[in-house]
């Protein structure tokens, strides 16, 4: 009987043993499920984020930020992120991004500004060319110096993207004729907007822009910018008597970065550096350029800079570019 009672409480002793040892090995994996859930998110692909409507790119940009704790400006975007159960405000503490995110923001930032882009297109059924569904007008006259710029430049200047002398031309004589031209090759070259004095591609997987500044009758300062993943390629030219001379950006903008610093310090220095390709440029305006960082924010960043935002304004008596203002925008 006593062996009996003996053998029962070993049994016993050793199951609870076991039960012991299970528990903290299942507690450790939920406890890293959970970890994951808060902090992680699922970066999509270009062609699922392509997919998206501007709303839910909007949504899936500032994610990136609300899986790090960061309280919004945006009473919309607080709202929608308190209700996600992951979500854990820290509204003191710095946010730092990996470069994966930060290049996972920039593309949905260019994918954003695509879907933005005016595009023109003729509806009216009156029309005689709406059987194209991206038939896109642009008057010849109106954009003539324009489109005459668009053929001078070397194939070099397209970047990593082919779009031979011969097509563009081809392009601007139909556009010549006619007033306006059906684009077919949306995946490629897809053309978002022409204004007197810009216009603006998509193309594969960037944004190309074309822009004039005027210095006199004889001068024009030309700037074109490629906009990839990696960050800007921005060249310039100056158009004179229809050629074009290729000249030293810095000569036209100058060191326009140094001008945020609030704080000249290494570390400061250093955290401009690392985050240049987080500016947009707009070069939309006849007269002034504006740069803008969508990393830095007012209440993180302000020991460091002035702002996040600059805008050069173009002195036509020297034939360049200076600063005019710098200032804080907000990013949502």
């Amino acid at each position: 009987m006593r062996y009996a009672i003996l053998l029962l409480c070993s049994t016993l002793f050793l199951l609870m043993s076991c039960n012991n040892r299970k528990q903290p090995k299942t507690i450790d994996t939920e406890t890293k499920i959970i970890a994951l859930e808060n902090h992680s998110q699922k970066l999509l692909t270009e062609t699922e984020l392509n997919a998206k409507d501007l709303n839910q790119l909007r949504l899936l940009r500032n994610e990136v930020y609300a899986r790090k704790g960061y309280v919004f400006d945006s009473t919309e975007l607080n709202t929608y992120f308190n209700a996600q159960p992951w979500y854990s405000p820290r509204k003191n503490d710095p946010i730092f991004l990996t470069e994966m995110e930060k290049q996972y923001v920039h593309l949905i930032k260019q994918i954003e500004k695509a879907k933005r882009t005016e595009t023109i297109i003729y509806k009216a059924s009156q029309s005689p060319y709406t059987r194209f569904r991206d038939t896109i007008a642009i008057n010849y006259k109106d954009n003539k110096k324009l489109l005459d710029v668009l053929q001078l430049f070397p194939k070099s200047n397209m970047g990593s993207w082919d779009w031979s002398q011969k097509d563009r031309t081809t392009m601007v004589d139909y556009i010549k004729t006619h007033n306006y031209i059906v684009d077919t090759t949306a995946q490629f070259l897809n053309i978002k907007y022409v204004k007197p004095n810009t216009m603006g591609l998509s193309v594969v997987d960037g944004f190309w822009t074309l822009s004039l500044y005027t210095l006199d009758a004889d001068n024009t300062l030309v700037i074109t910018n490629d906009s990839v993943g990696d960050g800007n390629d921005y060249t310039v030219y100056l158009l004179k008597n229809a050629v074009l001379q290729l000249i030293d950006a810095t000569s036209i903008f100058g060191d326009y970065f140094n001008v945020l610093l609030q704080n000249n310090s290494e570390a400061c220095q250093n955290l401009l550096e690392e985050n240049k390709i987080t500016f947009d440029y707009d070069f939309s305006a006849p007269q002034s350029i504006t740069i803008a960082s969508w990393a830095f924010h007012q209440d993180e960043d302000s020991d460091c800079f002035k702002g996040n935002t600059i805008v050069l304004q173009l002195n036509k008596k020297e034939g360049r570019f200076l600063v005019s203002d710098t200032y804080w925008k907000e990013n949502d």
